[in-house]
């Protein structure tokens, strides 16, 4: 019998399907499908890509700060390069002009930025943060637009 889902692997798994939903517009890129499809697809990715950043900020940072400061120092200048990978993407994608080499360094900027975090700081904040912390965490997670 398979236990329920620790904390941090839920989180785990949002990193999955974030990578799945990745590997869905890269897909349909290759594809050459209408620029109207893959801008939604995109704009999908996008978007729960910026809440999942959003959310470790609000919930997960704060709660392991005083004792890993520098990784989380380390993690919020990730989230920035990341967010700034996005914007340009976004320019890109509304131009339907995404080039494989921006494609790929976001894909594997994306990837070892997750590692990172579930080498750490999901381990971490799954021992600091308090029942109601983590409901807000799976909230977040179960509402998110994936």
């Amino acid at each position: 019998m398979l236990g329920r889902p620790t904390f941090r692997s839920r989180l785990m798994d949002v990193h999955q399907k974030l990578d799945a939903l990745f590997g869905e517009v890269t897909e349909a890129a290759a594809a050459g499908v209408d620029p109207r499809t893959l801008g939604e697809l995109w704009s999908r990715f996008d978007a729960a890509v910026r809440a999942h950043l959003e959310m470790e900020e609000q919930h997960l940072f704060p709660a392991v700060a005083d004792e890993h400061s520098v990784e989380v120092r380390a993690l919020g200048f990730e989230h920035q390069r990341i967010r700034a990978m996005l914007d340009a993407m976004d320019v890109e994608m509304d131009l339907h002009m995404a080039r494989d080499p921006a494609i790929e360094a976001l894909i594997e900027t994306l990837r070892a930025h997750a590692a990172r975090e579930d080498r750490g700081l999901y381990r971490w904040a799954g021992r600091a943060m308090g029942v109601r912390d983590r409901l807000a965490v799976r909230h977040h997670i179960e509402v998110a637009p994936l």
